[in-house]
């Protein structure tokens, strides 16, 4: 088949999964050809040479300059996307593709090039999870405290985007997501769209457990953005607590930061007297030997659609204490790789205090975490069915 891919994702779990697809499918001898705008994720982009042609459009993200003006400078730069969708889209529709795989976008989330592309053209958009400030109840509720007078001077501009992402995502033939936990809040979020789960693998070869599992350092782990709702300030502390008299450093992995984030992490860290390293955008083979040498990972965001920072820890044999919510319902099963809690720190400390106490449970937690991610959740299992899907997409045409 000849293939378009489009994506103007950031870094993270969206483009790794990305990747990984194009790269099968370019090994199962289709023609690919990339679109991708210049504000998208280069340095981590790491399935450039697996495709034919590359076609990168000159873009840059918002960067706010007058406060008072800019819900209406706001617009104008989002309708400005549209126009540079519409001559992306013209081109595709020219070129006589098979069918386009679409990743979301970091501006619009569902792209707008999804309402420029024929018809005739089968297109499947990988929708990890709707625009959560639209959508997710912690967010309404602030929305909701607004004073008049910001209402009056912000819900425009937000209505007309949530109008505008429904009509984009209804257009295109297929939609695909990362777990049954983003396919509710998308049904949800755009009624009568159906998307079809199609669920992100670990490669397990890279993600390996220590030879001598015993080696494991006192060292817990957070992964994830530099943003509030990824909790970071869980692993600090649970930390800070000491379990069993053990003194356990801190690791946070990031891809990129936002805000004063860092700045309070750290000021968590000393008031608690835990030692904090924050590494950012660090090789993927690092991240795989900073798992598997830690005790356990930290994991717990706000509604995180998917989490394969829980399924790359259990690959390396790092059981997983997590919030019990989201996606992270679907790959960390209690008892087996780890366990989900709610936001009570106590409860994370009282199972670390077991294992270090009971070596041997501790042993068969991190064994047991490996053997479930080799039995259901490797990559090259469940990117083949995704990319059978895609198949299967284009024979329905």
């Amino acid at each position: 088949m000849k293939i378009a891919v489009y994506h103007n994702l950031p870094s993270g779990g969206g483009l790794s999964h990305l990747s990984d697809v194009v790269r099968t499918l370019k090994k199962n001898g289709h023609t690919l050809h990339l679109y991708r705008p210049s504000c998208s994720e280069k340095e981590f982009c790491s399935f450039l040479d697996s495709v034919d042609e590359h076609y990168e459009i000159p873009r840059k993200l918002w960067q706010p300059v007058f406060p008072l003006l800019n819900p209406f400078l706001y617009k104008s730069y989002l309708k400005r996307i549209i126009r540079e969708d519409e001559k992306i889209a013209n081109d595709i529709n020219n070129r006589s593709y098979d069918v386009i795989y679409i990743g979301q976008c970091q501006i619009w989330t569902e792209p707008p090039l999804l309402k420029f592309l024929n018809r005739n053209l089968r297109s499947i958009l990988y929708c990890q999870e709707p625009k959560r400030s639209f959508y997710e109840q912690r967010f309404l509720d602030q929305i909701k405290a607004w004073p008049w007078w910001k209402k009056l001077w912000r819900l425009p501009t937000i209505n007309w985007m949530k109008k505008s992402q429904e009509e984009h995502i209804k257009c295109a033939t297929k939609v695909f997501c990362n777990s049954a936990f983003s396919k509710s809040n998308i049904e949800r979020a755009y009624p009568g769209v159906v998307p079809e789960i199609s669920y992100i693998g670990v490669d397990h070869h890279t993600f390996t457990p220590l030879e001598n599992l015993k080696d494991k350092n006192y060292q817990l782990m957070s992964v994830g953005a530099l943003d509030p709702s990824k909790n970071h300030q869980m692993a600090i502390m649970v930390a800070g607590e000491e379990p069993a008299n053990h003194s356990f450093k801190v690791v946070i992995v990031t891809d990129r930061a936002y805000g004063k984030t860092a700045d309070d992490l750290k000021s968590l860290a000393k008031s608690l007297e835990v030692d904090l390293e924050i590494k950012v955008r660090i090789p993927t083979e690092e991240l795989a030997f900073e798992l598997k040498k830690s005790f356990a990972v930290i994991y717990c965001p706000l509604m995180e659609p998917f989490g394969i920072v829980s399924i790359e820890s259990q690959s390396c044999g790092t059981p997983v204490l997590g919030r019990n919510e989201g996606g992270i319902k679907e790959t960390l099963l209690n008892g087996v790789g780890g366990f989900r809690f709610n936001e009570d720190v106590d409860k994370y400390v009282n199972q670390l205090e077991k294992w270090i106490e009971n070596s041997d449970e501790y042993l068969n937690f991190c064994q047991q975490a490996r053997n479930h991610i080799v039995e259901s959740w490797t990559k090259e299992s469940l990117l083949q069915k995704t990319v059978n899907k895609i198949s299967q997409v284009t024979e329905k045409q």
